[in-house]
């Protein structure tokens, strides 16, 4: 039984990794799709005396962490990365799983707005050269991450993250709050609403963007202006009541090959690096430009673990101020 969050990207991991697993080696995958759930409700299946899945992937960039700390996940065994060696992403496996999907948000604009795109963050956050309303995620710690990139930080110097860089990502996002038209809560909104016009610009997951321009969109993604880059790790639930299957499943969602079809139906890659053998020269340059935005180490992203509460807190407390437009 493995946990995701259910539609498209579900079915798009059954095309590349499980039917060919059921095939090849006569386990049946079964989905426990939930479109949300919580941290304390992960915790509670971890504690009940079976779990009622054995393979999950994370809903949340801080949740995996959490996990490990609370010794909720089945430990893998010593030789399980063995066959993947010199593969693997620096820091996208562990005793404890590894990478589902790499996610980097990026900005997205419509090109009938502008044609050239925006060349930076900076212009992004700045409506009065560059005019029209924006979307932005109702995400405090991605926004945060794009609100100090248009005050002028690069991707390499955002770590390590501080309060009072959280001070000056606000201070970026109030300027902007006449051109907020939507806080964007739904994975695919912000490539509708920018594909219609309904705003002109916005960021969106390489994933979603990839998908709309695909389908013939009005939009671009700016590769080069940085982003925010998560991942989202699979692992197996301690107390799991196949450990063993759910082990195979995951060692097999390792190969490059597998990775690349997966990338090919979704534009999320994961931490084989090897992918690239398997993709054209434009697939395999935009999973270098990705990798290349997972720069904060994973002692760096502890920091929106330990302050998740109370970002949280400030976010909401700013959104409730009113004042946006659009």
């Amino acid at each position: 039984m493995v946990n995701t969050t259910g539609g498209t990207i579900a079915d798009a991991l059954e095309e590349a990794f499980w039917d060919d697993f059921e095939e090849e080696c006569g386990v049946k995958v079964e989905r426990f799709d939930m479109t949300s759930r919580t941290f304390a409700q992960l915790t509670q299946f971890a504690e009940a005396e079976s779990a009622p899945f054995d393979l999950g992937n994370t809903y949340s960039p801080e949740e995996f962490t959490l996990g490990v700390q609370a010794g909720i996940f089945h430990e893998l065994p010593d030789d399980f990365w063995d066959a993947y060696e010199g593969q693997m992403v620096e820091g996208s496996y562990s005793d404890y799983g590894a990478w589902g999907y790499a996610v980097v948000y990026l900005m997205l604009t419509n090109t009938d707005e502008f044609p050239d795109g925006l060349s930076s963050w900076a212009d992004f956050f700045d409506a009065d050269d560059y005019p029209g309303p924006r979307g932005i995620q109702d995400v405090a710690r991605t926004s945060v991450v794009m609100a100090l990139l248009g005050s002028g930080y690069t991707p390499d110097t955002l770590y390590p993250m501080s309060w009072d860089k959280v001070d000056e990502a606000f201070a970026t996002l109030e300027k902007l709050k006449p051109a907020i038209r939507t806080f964007t809560t739904q994975s695919d909104q912000p490539v509708q609403g920018v594909g219609s016009g309904d705003f002109v610009a916005a960021w969106a997951s390489t994933g979603r963007g990839l998908g709309g321009i695909k389908d013939g969109l009005p939009i671009a993604i700016n590769w080069t202006a940085g982003g925010d880059s998560l991942s989202y790790d699979w692992y197996i639930l301690k107390n799991a009541e196949h450990p063993r299957a759910a082990e195979a499943l995951l060692h097999y969602m390792q190969d490059a090959q597998r990775q690349a079809k997966f990338f090919e139906l979704f534009g999320y890659s994961a931490g084989n690096k090897d992918i690239v053998k398997y993709l054209d020269d434009e697939q395999a340059a935009q999973i270098e430009q990705i990798m290349t935005m997972f720069t904060a180490t994973s002692e760096q992203r502890q920091w929106w673990v330990d302050n998740a509460d109370e970002l949280q807190k400030r976010w909401d407390a700013w959104k409730a101020t009113g004042g946006f437009g659009g």
